[in-house]
């Protein structure tokens, strides 16, 4: 049985909020980054108000919970880009001031190790979609986006 992360319904203190927000916050993104983040906020659009956030991408309410997007930089994502943003997104969850249910790494491509999505999804507790085919595709794509699964 793989190892699962119990979430903590504790939220930090103010402190953590204060000091590691600002940081988590990403810096001038890349083009691959806006392309993806404008073709996520597109769709999301059509089921209701997305929220454009200065720590994460996207935070999106639905009917399946709150959700948090975050699109990768790299055009051709590895395990290791994948690995670096569920780090970074899994602390934006817990210093947050309210709850997030699930993470979704966006990426422009499926990744190129396909062994990184189960050993991501099963590490971070963190889904990964990506633009394929004219089309989001991911195990929980279906979930998020509006006439998806």
């Amino acid at each position: 049985m793989p190892f699962q992360f119990a979430h903590r319904a504790r939220r930090p203190g103010t402190g953590l909020r204060v000091a590691r927000l600002p940081v988590l916050a990403r810096a001038g993104p890349p083009a691959v980054h806006e392309r993806l983040r404008h073709r996520l906020l597109a769709e999301l659009w059509e089921s209701g108000e997305p929220e454009d956030g200065s720590t994460a991408d996207v935070i999106r309410t639905n009917d399946t919970g709150t959700h948090l997007f975050e699109a990768l930089h790299a055009e051709q994502p590895t395990y290791v880009d994948l690995r670096e943003a569920a780090t970074r997104t899994t602390e934006v969850r817990f210093a947050l001031d309210r709850t997030i249910d699930r993470i979704f790494l966006v990426c422009a491509a499926a990744p190129v190790e396909p062994w990184a999505i189960e050993a991501i999804e099963g590490a971070f507790d963190v889904s990964v979609i990506w633009w394929g085919d004219g089309s989001w595709q991911g195990a929980e794509v279906h979930t998020v986006v509006p006439g998806r699964g």
